[in-house]
């Protein structure tokens, strides 16, 4: 199977064409981003939460495809969680994505792009911000 026999399915296409969560809201808490220096993907991301729990999460990327879609499923996941649920989906994507684990979400939809080394990060880089963004909040790191 080819990476563009990937792109061929509707859960795909809907994610990079009709994601609702990218888009940059008119009212947000927060706005940060995260970049890929190897391809230069970089997302941004428009964050509403407060007391631990995260109401609300949009983003808009210069980015590759997987990279967009894994962002857009990632949230459809996350949204209005609270930071200790949003840890735990991240983290344990994380391990079973490293080593092919499947579970029972939409993320699973991602594993299909280990067999592409090269885009795994494009895989994971929307999980590298949101982990790195709620271990700071918890710490007190803005």
């Amino acid at each position: 199977m080819s990476l563009k026999d990937n792109f061929a399915d509707d859960f795909f296409l809907s994610h990079l064409n009709h994601s609702k969560w990218n888009l940059k809201p008119i009212s947000f808490l927060k706005e940060d981003k995260i970049l890929n220096r190897l391809c230069g993907d970089e997302i941004h991301f428009f964050l509403d939460y407060q007391n631990n729990f995260l109401s609300k999460i949009f983003f808009q990327s210069e980015s590759c495809s997987i990279s967009k879609v894994s962002t857009s499923i990632l949230l459809e996941e996350i949204q209005g969680k609270d930071f200790e649920t949003v840890i735990s989906i991240v983290q344990n994507f994380k391990k079973k994505f490293s080593i092919s684990e499947k579970s029972k979400s939409n993320l699973d939809y991602l594993n299909k792009f280990q067999e592409y080394p090269t885009r795994k990060e494009c895989v994971l880089l929307p999980f590298h911000f949101i982990e790195k963004f709620i271990i700071g909040e918890k710490n007190g790191i803005k």
